[in-house]
């Protein structure tokens, strides 16, 4: 036999930083020192100096600078010692490099760079000012120090407390910055502070100031899959720094870093502080720009802290590497693929901290389309990418979103193992949660209806805790464009809602951890069925005691229904729209495998109300602990529809369902297959008798069939046509065939496709319907 297979790897540590492999880029071999005044032909370059590097020429700064404005067609190369450099802007051209370290050497200095440009009306070659830019073949190779960027709690942290656990050993210093996420559902429990002191092992830390709020540091497990709830805890501080001067916060007009088509960036261990330039479309702390296939390109271990607009940004760019970064306390998104053309990037163990949205409108028409108003921390318009490992931490609004993407390659799409906790959704007023739950820390589709299908999006390892709604994607009945998200081998907990219209294989979903929090409705919901079919497969719902593990947001009768395999309650209750009044519910659960209430046999359940009546026979039973109907095996529903009559529908079980049903909104009878139905009331006076009969849920593939009786007194003709949905239809039998009639009523039972039997005696015409086929027939007198 073969030898065993060998183990697998330990994943890395969440914040660990791989760089991919680089080799610098060849420069110019003429050398001279900035501080030589040989260089510059005799006298160095002022503080107000344009300074020109020109091809062939490398300069070497040894010595703090501080001038007007750089370009660099040659090369400029830091050395090994601390260093500032300070100008307006810096433009790396044509051949020209930037480098500060070497892919094998990486610098562990300080190096400063001192963006100082005021004038936010100045454009230099279409790209403001302010900026480090690399255009037509130019190259940024910042290599700073490889550090472990962030890791999590080890143990949770009180209110008060000065000391922290962490969950492994850091190389991180004292006197360096750091942030502890929220472990709330409020994302502005997230603190920054500075380390005072470290351990031996350094694994504890003591901080500069007390935690002003509790942050949960401890593993739970939950029916055998593990539930990772601790704070994320990462390093600001880098040994290269990038920043906008002092003068930046007053009109939040910061630096920001370009690479255009045709030029490359190597980024590694740097800092972003003050960057961006509010509501200035293109101007990023670190953007990818129309760069094309930039393989080879990356940025890693890098932070970018407090920015005025956005964070990294790949912009129809593809093949580049964004892995181990930190975004923290910025202004509209913090990563972002921008307008759906980009492909082959990885997104990998990223962080992103504390959200925050745009006040108002971007000015600009393109950018007020990208949503910054509702800023997500992962934004998503080019989904063909890969997103791995990757832990959304909080904000106003929503983790990941996948805003207006339409049909997915999944040979091109992986979204796996990604976190994301602390989303108020939309908000949050005078203390008070608020406003519309039709989104999700994870969230599909967005402002943009006009793609009918989006998806198909494979979740897999997701873990999602401590928001207002855990999951969104438009249902198929909503029309405005449905997403096929497949979720698998997740955790979610500690929601309000937790998943909406969207079913879930091999997960775990869970009402109340021990994750304390201030907001007693946490737990609410554990799915939230809309108008849609949630298939569950091997999932468990845990700690919902007061009801709410499968609750549903529309029990009208165009409700949608839930497919349960091998599904279980651990110390939890279903509510199937017992608080509600509607006037028919039309919803079903069917328990394939009978493990919610532990039958060990298919069931179907339905709500307990008379308003259910048309979903449950009185064959079925009431169990009172889950307040609803138990029916033996699996009910099959059809619609069906009679237009235009004030006719009322019997069932054989003696059950009435109103003239109501048909008579509004949403213009049907549900039907159980295998029973009969009876049309009451005056019939024979219409002319035409129209039914319609299709199948109730759109995941239900099965040909349904109902027999329906009519009385028939006057002489009549069956006509027959198939029809997707009722309509108004012909009414006429101009171009409609004729149903075919059977001998007698068993024929009729045993038929496999729609046909009448006319009882003379009784004055009846019994129809049988089949969903697909003759599903339209006119009873015509004319």
């Amino acid at each position: 036999p073969p030898p065993p297979a060998p183990p697998p790897a330990s994943p890395p540590p969440p914040g660990a930083v791989t760089p991919p492999p680089a080799t610098a880029s060849p420069i110019p071999g003429t050398r001279s020192n900035w501080s030589d005044p040989a260089t510059w032909g005799g006298q160095l370059p002022g503080a107000g100096a344009a300074v020109v590097i020109p091809a062939g020429r490398t300069v070497v700064l040894d010595r703090d600078v501080q001038i007007g404005t750089l370009q660099i067609d040659g090369a400029l190369v830091f050395d090994r010692k601390d260093l500032n450099l300070a100008a307006h802007w810096i433009l790396v051209n044509g051949q020209g490099v930037l480098r500060i370290g070497e892919p094998t050497s990486p610098f562990t200095q300080r190096a400063t760079i001192t963006l100082t440009a005021s004038n936010p009306a100045e454009d230099i070659m279409g790209m403001g000012t302010k900026f480090i830019s690399a255009m037509g073949g130019g190259k940024l190779e910042l290599f700073g120090e490889t550090r472990q960027t962030w890791t999590k709690l080890g143990a949770s942290a009180a209110a008060g407390a000065t000391q922290i656990k962490l969950a492994q050993p850091v190389d991180w210093r004292v006197g360096e910055r750091i942030v502890v996420g929220s472990t709330a559902l409020d994302p502005y429990q997230s603190a920054e502070r500075g380390i005072a002191a470290l351990s031996a092992d350094r694994t504890s830390i003591t901080l500069d100031a007390p935690l002003a709020n509790s942050h949960y540091g401890e593993l739970q497990t939950f029916e055998g899959k593990m539930l990772d709830a601790r704070a994320p805890v990462a390093l600001l501080s880098r040994n290269i720094v990038i920043q906008g001067d002092a003068a930046s916060t007053a009109n939040r007009f910061g630096g920001h870093v370009m690479v255009m088509a045709g030029s490359s960036a190597k980024i590694s261990g740097v800092e972003f502080v003050r960057m961006g330039q509010f509501d200035r479309l293109g101007r990023y702390p670190f953007h990818w720009h129309i760069a094309g296939d930039r393989a080879g390109d990356f940025i890693v271990g890098a932070s970018v802290r407090e920015s005025f607009q956005r964070g990294i940004v790949v912009h129809s760019t593809s093949n580049t590497v964004v892995r181990g970064n930190v975004v923290w306390n910025g202004t509209g998104h913090s990563y972002a693929t921008e307008v759906g053309d980009e492909r082959g990037n990885l997104f990998e163990r990223n962080l992103g901290l504390l959200t925050k949205p745009f006040a108002r409108q971007a000015t600009d028409p393109v950018q007020r389309e990208q949503n910054d108003t509702q800023a997500a921390t992962f934004w998503i318009r080019g989904a063909e990418n890969r997103f791995i490992d990757n832990h959304a931490g909080g904000g106003d609004h929503t983790g990941f979103w996948f805003d207006d993407v339409g049909r997915v390659d999944q040979a091109r799409f992986e979204f796996r193992g990604n976190t994301a906790h602390s989303y108020l959704i939309d908000g949050r007023r005078n203390g008070d949660l608020c406003c519309s739950f039709e989104k999700g820390a994870l969230w599909f589709t967005g402002n943009g209806y006009d793609t009918p299908y989006r998806g198909p999006f494979p979740v897999s390892g997701m873990t999602i805790f401590k928001s207002r709604v855990a999951m969104w994607g438009n249902p198929r009945t909503l029309g405005e464009g449905f997403a096929d998200v497949r979720l698998s081998d997740s955790m979610i907990a500690d929601n309000l809602m937790g998943l909406n219209s969207h079913g879930a294989k091999n997960t775990v979903i869970v009402g109340k951890s021990a994750n304390p929090d201030a907001i007693t409705a946490i737990g609410s919901q554990g799915i939230q069925e809309y108008g849609h079919t949630q298939a569950l497969e091997n999932v468990a719902f845990v700690n919902f005691p007061g009801g709410g593990a499968m609750e549903h947001r529309n029990c009208a009768r165009e409700a949608g229904n839930v497919r349960a395999r091998n599904v279980k309650l651990v110390n939890a209750k279903i509510r199937l729209c017992g608080y509600r009044g509607d006037a028919n519910v039309d919803l079903a659960i069917a328990d394939t495998t009978g493990t919610l209430l532990g039958t060990g046999r298919p069931v179907t359940l339905t709500p307990a109300a008379n308003t259910s009546r048309a979903m449950f026979t009185t064959d079925c039973t009431l169990n009172t602990e889950q307040n609803m109907r138990v029916c033996e095996g699996l009910l099959g529903y059809a619609n069906l529809h009679l237009r235009g009559s004030g006719a009322s529908l019997t069932r054989d079980d003696g059950i009435t369902l109103d003239n109501a049903d048909v008579a509004n909104y949403p213009f049907y009878w549900s039907t159980i297959e295998g029973r009969h139905y009876r049309v009451n009331g005056d019939v024979n006076a219409q002319a035409t008798l129209e039914f319609t009969f299709f199948g109730k849920y759109e995941d239900d593939t099965q040909d349904r069939s109902v027999v329906v009786s009519v009385p028939a007194s006057s002489p009549f003709a069956v006509f027959a046509e198939n029809a997707n949905w009722f309509s108004e239809g012909s009414r006429t039998r101009t171009g409609l065939g004729t149903l075919p009639a059977v001998a007698n009523l068993d024929a009729l039972n045993a038929s496999t496709r729609s046909a009448y039997f006319h009882d003379v005696a009784a004055r009846v015409i019994h129809l049988k319907l089949w969903s697909t086929g003759n599903n339209r027939v006119y009873i015509d007198r004319r």
